[in-house]
């Protein structure tokens, strides 16, 4: 009798200690590749076309391997579906017109009134989903009566699909970049000294910390750099104190001229980088904290000498501080012309301006 209340107390204990939900696996893969489960037919036709056109464009056109987003195309099957649900970022793209496998897939996930209305003509799907079958995992389940509506669909829902994947690709590369120690002190006295922090990596160092005046205002210059054996990577912060009424787009332009010629020179005395107003330039809105920002992504090139690479900038105001701030970051990666790294090196240019927290903030 003894024994048996004491395998029911133990039986009952480990009940207690078990957790009732089961944790998901986490999900695995490159943050900044998206596979693709379509079949060749659709990829290759105007669904691919418009993926490979939104989440797949240089964010620094025309300078090869900058893609937002590397795409992988994957054929469904059931051998390939237990690695495909394991991804950090996918795609089910398929028409419901066809009897594809990857059609078949998304029909069965979708209520059957769903599914009718998208037969019809009637609705779309372009959805992403966190966390579906992998921790730290979206999931798209794209599908449309037509492949023609279906790359429709995608191109009008990019802003969607961008910010779900650049969010999550960005948690990965912060928690990633800030594994090693960060340098507190250095955003200690970040704040002391200005105002505002960055989030500062440990290998890092305070390059130019000096004021600087443009068109009769004056502001400050603060430049941080982290320079490897094979690549670099470089930021700085400029902020003034200026009426939001009083900004406008040719003040940013100047500001940002003025400091990269002034301070950010190359080996000979006559070189200094620049923007290449002549290569696209493209911008659109982010938050930075609760601030929406203007994001702006291009080509730098060193004039006078041959260098030059991606750059992105932050242009923003801060209400309480009544102070504008343009946050402008660059990287040098020649011998990453063709592995893929520069996207990876700007993200983390991108992950250290989105820490930005000013003194009342922190």
């Amino acid at each position: 009798m003894l024994r048996f209340i004491f395998v029911i107390a133990v039986s009952l204990a480990l009940a207690a200690c078990e957790d009732p939900t089961p944790r998901l696996p986490n999900a695995v893969g490159d943050p900044g590749e998206i596979t693709v489960v379509a079949d060749s037919a659709t990829w290759a036709g105007p669904v691919g076309e418009a993926l490979r056109a939104t989440l797949g464009a240089s964010v620094a056109p025309p300078l090869g391997g900058l893609d937002d987003f590397r795409l992988s195309r994957h054929d469904l099957t059931n051998e390939s579906f237990r690695y495909l649900r394991s991804n950090k970022n996918v795609i089910f793209a398929a028409a419901l017109d066809d009897t594809s496998a990857v059609s078949r897939f998304l029909t069965a996930r979708l209520d059957s009134s769903g599914a009718a209305l998208i037969r019809e003509g009637r609705g779309t799907s372009v959805i992403p989903r966190d966390d579906i079958w992998a921790h730290g995992q979206v999931v798209v389940m794209a599908a449309a009566a037509d492949d023609s509506t279906l790359a429709e669909a995608i191109r009008s829902r990019v802003d969607t699909l961008r910010a779900a994947y650049t969010a999550q690709a960005l948690r990965y590369t912060e928690a990633d970049m800030f594994s090693r120690s960060r340098q507190m002190g250095m955003e200690e006295e970040l704040q002391a000294a200005h105002g505002f922090a960055v989030n500062v990596q440990h290998d890092y160092f305070l390059s130019q910390d000096t004021a600087l005046s443009v068109d009769g205002r004056e502001g400050h210059f603060v430049r941080l750099r982290r320079v490897l054996s094979d690549t670099w990577r470089d930021f700085f912060v400029y902020y003034e104190d200026i009426p939001s009424e009083e900004i406008d787009f040719g003040h940013v332009e100047l500001v940002t001229d003025v400091a990269l010629q002034t301070f950010i020179r190359g080996q000979y005395d006559s070189s200094f980088v620049a923007i290449d107003r002549v290569r696209p330039i493209n911008s659109d809105t982010v938050f930075i904290g609760d601030r929406l920002a203007t994001q702006t992504r291009g080509l730098w090139r060193m004039q006078g000498d041959f260098m030059g690479g991606p750059f992105v900038r932050y242009t923003f105001y801060d209400e309480q501080q009544g102070r504008l701030y343009i946050f402008f970051g660059m990287i040098y990666a020649p011998q990453h012309r063709f592995r893929g790294q520069k996207r990876e090196f700007l993200r983390q240019i991108e992950v250290i301006a989105r820490t930005f927290r000013t003194q009342p903030e922190a």
